[in-house]
């Protein structure tokens, strides 16, 4: 039996079954879940250290929502987070055009534009995109790229903008205005010029429960419950690479101070992303297609950027796939009604539902809805009905 469905009937069937589910987001800590309600192999989870190249030291697994493994100490330990605070200082930007202390339209002109002291020592050729993407230190601005290029100039600009006091406003912008939304057991902390002349201002410290949220409010292109703390648009464009003028990207693996993989990092999938610190001893891992979040503290892989040496065996994990519903639409329009099947997951706007058993082709017992179908290491999206 085989069926197709288009995306205005399965949102009705959904509503109609189920009523609008939000996504799952984290109170004062992440609910648990065991890994295969979630379509996630425990026995994978706990044998992946074996074929790591690189020892996963300490990290939480996140998938729809959910704390479905962690690895040592997720939720006490507080860990100094280096270069990740890069990423942070990107999404800070978004929030304050989501504020309105930024235009959208702004990322395109030129930095000078934007009238603060910080901003006026650039040229009309640097443009607030070059800033954000590391290539504002080429000549012409917006052709080559340069890690770390003009840290701590993209923070002054932030904090003139918003009037803070000029040395700790960093710490205070993103402890007032992104700690409170995601809440967690992190925060930003001070770093002077001395400890790091370049990329000075402000650090993160935190948990790795609490880092782990940082990624899904990406994975959730900017959104944290009921409150769209950044634009969807922004997080578009801070996960992509920024195009050359003539063709090309600056630098194909790298977004807005976010590191992309595109397919550097090996056997994982081309549309995760990541914040990394100090040669990915700290990553904060995010793959939209799987769901996942994963929030790592560990020991630096060889070359510094394989975080694919830990992170592969614990995607591999993943027997079976969730199919989401966002905002009271399917991304998927169609789906493939299944002759058999022993078991299956299902979820709505990334919440997790439940387990439909199947008693026969077609049919399910005490459960309609979105179903993923898990058929040996094959899943398969479904729509399973009466």
């Amino acid at each position: 039996m085989h069926c197709r469905v288009t995306e205005t009937f399965l949102a009705a069937l959904l509503t109609l079954c189920f009523g609008a589910v939000a996504a799952v987001f984290p109170g004062a800590s992440w609910e648990k879940a065991a890994p295969e309600s979630l379509g996630v192999s425990t026995q994978a989870l706990k044998d992946a250290p074996q074929s790591m190249t690189t020892p996963i030291g300490n990290a939480i697994v996140i998938r729809a929502g959910y704390d479905v493994y962690h690895y040592g100490d997720a939720y006490s330990a507080t860990y100094h987070t280096a270069s990740c605070v890069r990423s942070y200082l990107a999404t800070m930007y978004g929030v304050a055009i989501r504020e309105g202390e930024i235009s959208m339209a702004a990322l395109d002109e030129p930095v000078a534009n934007l009238g603060t002291p910080a901003a006026k020592k650039f040229g009309t050729a640097t443009l607030l995109k070059h800033l954000l993407s590391y290539s504002a230190c080429s000549n012409p601005p917006g052709t080559g790229w340069q890690y770390g290029c003009q840290f701590n100039p993209m923070c002054e600009i932030l904090m003139e903008l918003y009037g803070t006091d000029m040395e700790k406003g960093m710490v205070e912008l993103t402890n007032s205005k992104l700690l409170p939304v995601i809440g967690g057991k992190w925060s930003a902390v001070y770093w002077t010029k001395t400890q790091h002349p370049s990329c000075s201002y402000f650090r993160i410290r935190g948990t790795l429960e609490g880092l782990a949220r940082w990624g899904w409010l990406m994975l959730h292109e900017g959104r944290w419950g009921d409150t769209q703390l950044i634009d969807s648009a922004f997080v578009e464009r801070a996960i992509s690479p920024l195009p050359k003028p003539g063709g090309g990207f600056v630098n194909a693996t790298e977004g807005w101070q976010i590191h992309l993989n595109r397919g550097a990092w090996k056997g994982l999938p081309d549309d995760s992303y990541a914040a990394l610190g100090n040669g990915a001893e700290s990553v904060i891992w995010v793959c939209p297609s799987l769901e996942m979040v994963v929030a790592r503290f560990g020991a630096q892989p060889q070359p510094s950027d394989a975080i694919h040496s830990f992170l592969k065996p614990i995607a591999d994990a993943v027997v079976a796939d969730l199919v989401p519903v966002a905002h009271g639409a399917p991304r998927r329009s169609s789906a493939s009604c299944v002759r058999s099947a022993p078991h299956a997951l299902f979820s709505l706007q990334g919440r997790y539902v439940g387990t439909c058993a199947l008693s026969g082709p077609g049919t399910v017992r005490g459960a309609k809805g979105i179903c993923v179908m898990k058929s040996g290491q094959i899943a398969k999206p479904v729509l399973v009905h009466h």
